[in-house]
């Protein structure tokens, strides 16, 4: 178990099977090991599956489990630097390459009707 999971089960989060995940359309974190939380909800038309706001397809056995974002509660400083302390050490232990990117600021390209 990955220390994040460990701290959001401390903080009252625990993954839950997806088979109990809701399929009425309202959006659930569901969490992969490729591609790690995702903000999806059911749909059954055209085909039952999971999709992003961008339309992309889960198969169900891309997931391994679920959050319900309505349960989360708001945490305070400290939980969040445990949090963040936790996620650097899971990429650490999973050898992700430079884990410190994760503290840089992101890269905005300029667009060309942007001033200054």
């Amino acid at each position: 178990m990955s220390r994040v999971s460990e701290l959001l089960r401390e903080f009252g989060q625990t993954l839950r099977p997806l088979e109990n995940a809701p399929r009425d359309g309202r959006t659930v974190l569901c969490y992969s090991e490729r591609h790690g939380l995702v903000a999806v909800r059911w749909q059954t038309d055209p085909f039952p599956e999971w999709i992003m706001t961008e339309k992309r397809g889960f198969l169900d056995r891309a997931f391994i489990g679920w959050y319900d974002p309505a349960g989360f509660r708001p945490i305070g400083e400290s939980e969040l630097t445990r949090l963040l302390v936790a996620f650097i050490d899971d990429m650490r232990a999973q050898g992700r390459g430079d884990i410190l990117k994760v503290l840089e600021p992101p890269v905005i390209s300029k667009q060309s009707n942007d001033n200054a």
